[in-house]
């Protein structure tokens, strides 16, 4: 992989991806979850790669709504776009869990079609 793509924002905003080429692209959850994105964040990264790998996803509790939603955001954008998305977490979902009882229809249905890998980290 090749490193220090930047991505730059129709706002002149940029988006620096440490680690990414060909197509693929890894992330840490704090680099795409933390940060103040969103779906024009996440969608300038759909058009650009079309795999991406995930790591660190930790445990969705209530106490971060802020993450989860985003999130949230970050799967719908990447289903959108097709992009494939590889994720190592903490934990495998939780039947019912907070990330199933989202109103977004479309992620009920990711969730529920998904393949789902899980690396313990």
């Amino acid at each position: 992989m090749t490193s220090n793509i930047c991505l730059a924002l129709i706002d002149g905003r940029r988006i620096e991806v440490s680690r990414g080429g060909g197509g693929v692209a890894h992330f840490d959850f704090n680099e795409v979850c933390e940060a103040n994105f969103g779906a024009a964040d996440y969608t300038a990264i759909a058009a650009t790669f079309h795999t991406i790998g995930l790591s660190g996803v930790p445990r969705m509790t209530i106490e971060r709504t802020d993450l989860m939603r985003r999130f949230i955001t970050f799967i719908d954008v990447m289903y959108e776009h097709k992009v494939k998305v590889l994720a190592v977490a903490a934990e495998q979902p939780a039947a019912g869990g907070l990330l199933r009882t989202s109103t977004r229809p479309s992620l009920n249905r990711q969730t529920e079609s998904a393949h789902l890998y899980v690396h313990p980290p």
